[in-house]
């Protein structure tokens, strides 16, 4: 969604009770990443890259590989299966 339009989402469901909030951006690198920026002072290096991104993943790991869509229409009796122009 376009940073403009969230204020129009928030109004929208405010009206319908329905909780919102807005975690991150889109950045295009083909990675999710959590970022917690709380305090890590005083902890090892290994220990705050953990605690800062302890999420930091492919996308692709997250969604997989879509399946492809599959289509058996069938139009009249013994009609052989229509071809996907895609």
């Amino acid at each position: 969604m376009r940073s403009k339009d969230s204020a129009f989402l928030r109004a929208v469901c405010d009206r319908e009770k329905c909780p919102v909030d807005f975690v991150g951006k889109i950045t295009g690198d083909g990675k999710i990443v959590l970022v917690d920026d709380r305090n890590t002072a005083g902890k090892s290096e290994v220990t705050q890259q953990y605690a800062t991104r302890p999420v930091d993943l492919k996308l692709e790991w997250v969604l997989g590989k879509m399946p492809q869509k599959v289509r058996n229409d069938m139009i009249g009796g013994g009609a052989e299966p229509m071809a996907d122009p895609a």
